[in-house]
């Protein structure tokens, strides 16, 4: 629900400016940006708070105020208050989102948890590719349907967790993380985000998006500052020095950045060029969820003794040769079947393949006492990417908007950061080796023990 909730509303927007009064755009940009700014400003505080307080209490509070605020935008009246109760929304995806992930590596067995992340990681990336398609049809019945549908779904997610999940004991002398830290990183993070959803309407070099930028590099030196100070600190500074970890998080950034210019540029090219209405582009997009939970089958399948660098280098290698087929197949008047299909299936199937393995390889070996703020970072890294993405293809389009030269043109060249994540996850650690050093007791490096 996290993940879908920062699309689902893309299809949407036509139906919601004219029931609350706004027809402009540029308001309705907002319910969008508001949702995406906030979740990635609080994911790395709201990761730290949880691993001190305990995974499942985060999860719960997290889902129920989520719901909640669903419940709230489907009955608001005016957009200014549905701007706001996104705001809210985002604010609970961010607090159950990194304690989801920690509770599957503080209750799994070792020997089942790259399993269990990876099926984490591919509903999450089910949720953000179906969100158009879910959009789409629910927006037929109604725009409030995209809200009320999380009301039932997330309150009886809290209610299992409740029953099913257990609760560790969290050591009693947790301190509460550095206050000055967290707001630090949530307005770099938030800065930073900002800076690239409103890049194409106030322009790279306006004076908001330079303040935007300064003021995100300044927060973060803050944070790094006050990390090496603080006695308890934002982010363990152990974790920032894991060498698999660092390469995970790089390896999501790249690959999201090509992947978020593919998912919006899809969509914008079935609607802008192809003139296809919401409905008829959900269900074009459809085929890539498909091909991801055809993937993951296969991946825990038959997968589970490759080497965890090369299976992401592989689905990173798909995710950019995909968009580039897709460039080639599109430019030419070829239809849906022939033009868009198969590439779209590529890329369907490198993000099953990479995304999964990526967050299993840099999260598998965390300690229990890192787990939540170890997933933020990784789910920050996707996040930021993403939006890079977007900043880029509205960059390569150009002012005159998506034309099929210019979506050609913009696939080519955002293939290559996925292409350099994939040589990068060859650099990674093998399996075998990373099993040997977990079974001889070796601590990762400055990665303090757990604290559960």
């Amino acid at each position: 629900m996290g993940s879908l909730d920062g699309f689902i509303v893309n299809v949407s927007l036509r139906s919601i400016g004219p029931a609350l009064g706004h027809p402009s755009l540029s308001a309705l940009s907002w319910v969008l940006n508001a949702y995406t700014i906030v979740f990635a400003a609080l994911l790395i505080p709201a990761g730290s708070v949880s691993d001190r307080f305990g995974n499942r209490r985060s999860f719960v509070v997290g889902l129920v105020v989520f719901s909640l605020a669903s419940l709230g935008c489907a009955l608001a009246p005016a957009l200014w208050l549905l701007i706001a109760l996104r705001s809210v929304q985002a604010a609970g995806a961010a607090i159950q989102a990194p304690a989801g992930l920690a509770l599957i590596l503080t209750t799994l067995p070792r020997q089942s948890r790259t399993s269990g992340i990876r099926v984490w990681a591919a509903v999450g990336s089910l949720g953000a590719v179906a969100g158009p398609v879910l959009g789409g049809l629910l927006t037929a019945l109604s725009w409030r349907w995209i809200f009320i549908i999380n009301v039932p779904i997330g309150l009886a997610c809290a209610l299992a967790a409740l029953r099913v999940v257990p609760a560790l004991r969290r050591d009693s002398r947790a301190e509460i993380p550095d206050l000055a830290s967290a707001a630090l990183a949530a307005a770099a993070i938030g800065l930073l985000a900002l800076a690239f959803v409103e890049a194409e309407s106030w322009g790279w070099a306006s004076p908001g998006i330079l303040g935007c930028l300064a003021g995100a590099l300044a927060a973060g030196t803050g944070v790094v500052l006050r990390t090496a100070r603080s006695k308890a600190p934002l982010v363990d500074p152990g974790l920032l020095r894991d060498r698999r970890f660092g390469l995970a998080n790089v390896e999501m950034l790249l690959v999201s950045v090509t992947f978020g210019v593919q998912l919006l540029g899809v969509g914008l090219w079935m609607q802008q060029v192809r003139g296809w209405s919401a409905i008829q582009t959900g269900w074009a997009i459809a085929p890539a969820p498909a091909a991801i939970a055809v993937t993951l089958y296969a991946l825990r399948r038959w997968g589970s003794g490759l080497r965890p660098g090369l299976v992401a280098s592989l689905g990173m290698i798909l995710v950019g040769g995909g968009g580039v087929l897709l460039a080639v197949l599109t430019s030419s008047s070829r239809g849906y079947v022939a033009g868009v299909l198969p590439g779209w299936l590529l890329i369907g199937a490198g993000v099953g393949l990479s995304i999964p393995t990526i967050i299993a390889s840099g999260s598998a070996d965390l300690p229990a006492a890192l787990a939540s703020t170890g997933s933020a970072l990784i789910q920050t890294s996707r996040l930021v990417g993403a939006s890079i993405g977007v900043a880029l293809l509205v960059i390569l389009l150009g002012p005159a908007g998506i034309s099929a030269r210019h979506f050609s043109v913009a696939l080519w060249w955002t293939a290559l950061p996925s292409l350099a994540g994939a040589a990068l996850a060859l650099t990674n650690v093998p399996a075998a080796r990373v099993r040997a050093r977990a079974s001889s007791g070796e601590t990762r490096a400055g990665v303090g023990a757990p604290r559960s």
